[in-house]
């Protein structure tokens, strides 16, 4: 058997066991012993984030909240006074979600541009869609990670909006080549009886247009879900094939592709639902 497969399985088993040994001679620390492990493993999330190049202003903050109270704990503890160690804790849980949120972020954030980059092609107008990435972006800068996702969600459904807009954009433009006055002075009658017709048209029909646009936002929810299980295949291979990302960071971003994934798992089933029950009405409507 290959020697670096057997030492990367070690590796995983070591990784796997290792939260449950920790936990279970944490039971037996004293606090201020946990209080010196989470330092440590605070400055750990600190220098994780600063070599993925993340601003870490709040978390140098809190990193400096963390030794001062330690330092005050030890002082009154050199003094023979009551010293309490516990409220360290809790700082160092900060540190921890912060640093998770920020690698959830980036990863929404990458999983976005990816979307973006097969769903709009140079010729569309993609403004409106950069704002928000402009937007996402400061929001990463200033450490706010908790309003990205929201941001990522606007995104998605502004990359739709894009599409749409430049689908039906074409059509009005290759119908008006000759030139829009001209058009128009031509073709006015038509196009008055067009609009009513079309009006009766959308009545008629309006059930199998909504049927046309949840179907479509179906096949994005795939094509998102692609793109994420792809995104997936790349972060395995930059951990065990390339070791260019650390242990961390590799199970953030796993643990980040895998909830947005069934997330999507849950949106399709509803929206399929939605179809069915129009198609009920239609039926039932039908047989009256």
């Amino acid at each position: 058997m290959n020697a670096k497969f057997i030492l990367l399985l070690a590796l995983l088993t070591l990784l796997l066991i290792m939260p449950a040994v920790m936990a279970e001679s944490g039971k037996n620390l004293s606090y201020e012993e946990q209080a010196i492990l989470c330092i440590e493993q605070s400055r750990a999330y600190q220098q994780e984030l600063s070599d993925e190049n993340f601003t870490t202003l709040r978390v140098n903050d809190t990193l400096r909240e963390i030794e001062n109270l330690f330092s005050a704990q030890e002082t009154l503890k050199g003094a023979k006074k009551a010293a309490d160690f516990s409220v360290i804790i809790p700082y160092c849980g900060k540190i921890r979600a912060m640093r998770d949120n920020a690698f959830n972020a980036m990863d929404e954030f990458d999983a976005l541009m990816k979307f973006y980059n097969e769903s709009i092609t140079l010729d569309m107008n993609a403004s409106s869609v950069d704002m928000i990435f402009n937007e996402i972006r400061e929001e990463i800068e200033s450490e706010r990670y908790e309003d990205v996702a929201e941001l990522v969600d606007k995104a998605y459904s502004e990359i739709t909006v894009v599409q749409s807009s430049y689908s039906a954009f074409n059509v009005f433009y290759s119908a008006t080549s000759r030139g829009l006055g001209r058009f128009l002075a031509d073709n006015w009658i038509y196009i008055v009886s067009g609009l009513f017709i079309f009006m009766i048209l959308f009545f008629v029909y309006k059930k199998s247009v909504y049927i046309l646009l949840i179907k479509k936002k179906i096949r994005n929810l795939n094509n998102r879900k692609d793109v994420l299980k792809g995104m997936i295949q790349d972060t395995q291979m930059d951990y065990f094939n390339q070791g260019n990302i650390s242990e961390g960071y590799y199970r953030v971003r796993i643990k980040k592709f895998a909830e947005l994934i069934r997330d999507i798992d849950r949106q399709i089933p509803l929206l399929e639902e939605e179809i069915m029950k129009i198609d009920r009405k239609k039926t039932a409507g039908g047989r009256r």
